[in-house]
């Protein structure tokens, strides 16, 4: 009995150790609404970086965007082939290949 005792004597020493290395804590209304704000403050902290190269990425994806925007105009594309129909594109083959054939002396 006098070992339990003991055992339960070292329990409450190492209890009281325990609460004396930690803050008494606050048992005001602003505790929870404290809480969270630390809270968020940690949470700011880490997603701060995320936000940040995901706001570089958007920006650099603009800048492509708006670059492709001005240079597009001043592609040239050949009108001919985008104005032709598909009808005028076989005539057009057959006469090359009527033009290969008298050539070869083949009409």
């Amino acid at each position: 009995m006098k070992q339990m005792h003991n055992r339960d004597q070292e329990l409450d020493a190492l209890f009281a150790e325990y609460r004396g290395a930690f803050p008494e804590a606050e048992a005001s209304a602003t505790f929870m609404p404290g809480m969270w704000g630390r809270i968020e403050a940690r949470r700011n902290e880490s997603v701060f970086a995320f936000r940040r190269l995901a706001q570089i990425w958007v920006m650099a994806a603009a800048a492509v965007v708006a670059l492709i925007a001005i240079a597009s105009p001043m592609i040239q594309a050949d009108p001919v082939i985008y104005s032709a129909s598909y009808v005028d594109v076989l005539d057009n083959a057959r006469s090359s290949d009527m033009t290969v054939a008298a050539a070869d002396g083949e009409i």
